[in-house]
């Protein structure tokens, strides 16, 4: 899941690209050879060439003028470059791992959050269930079954808040496992 993330894919591309830099460097130390050929004939015409073909190879080896102090130093500039680019894909996962972790995190607290809320909204229809038996008894007076109903009313205003922070976290999660860019919707258990 972390590989799809644009970032961790950037910092990947970047320890690939000092990895490259290094093996250039690595290969600059060796001679160079280079072929290269050439086919042609006496004549101007086309026909003349299968007439009296005549072709020629040629290779050449370059040896480059040792310079060990620049290739030394090259070579170093690149590994220094290549562990800096490792630094920064273990810091942009180590990163990524912490954002998955708490959106997770948050997601369950409000999981259980909604649960505890939906026991409360069960609470508050009761007691105003009970509230509206003892008015029609006489027991209770007016406000007090006006304070059972307020009670009920916020419990379900929580549990709308809940539930839209709800979408709000799962949003966060699914950005942070970067399942947008895919297309899919996460799991829930």
């Amino acid at each position: 899941m972390l590989a799809r993330r644009p970032d961790v894919q950037r910092s990947r591309a970047q320890v690939d690209a000092a990895l490259a830099r290094l093996q250039v460097s690595e290969a600059d130390r060796y001679p160079t050879l280079s072929f290269s050929g050439s086919l042609g004939s006496g004549g101007a015409l086309l026909s003349d060439l299968l007439k009296n073909p005549m072709a020629s190879l040629s290779s050449n080896l370059v040896v480059p003028l040792i310079d060990w102090r620049r290739l030394d130093l090259k070579r170093e500039g690149a590994r220094t470059e290549l562990e800096l680019a490792a630094l920064q894909l273990r810091e942009t996962l180590a990163r990524a791992l912490t954002e998955i972790e708490s959106a997770w995190l948050d997601d369950e607290r409000l999981r259980q959050q909604l649960a505890a809320n939906a026991r409360r909204q069960i609470e508050a229809r009761e007691a105003e269930r009970l509230a509206m038996l003892r008015l029609d008894v006489g027991v209770l007076a007016r406000t007090e079954l006006l304070q059972a109903q307020t009670a009920r009313m916020e419990a379900e205003q929580g549990r709308l808040q809940l539930l839209m922070r709800a979408w709000q976290q799962r949003a966060q999660l699914t950005k942070a496992l970067a399942w947008a860019e895919q297309g899919r919707a996460p799991k829930t258990q």
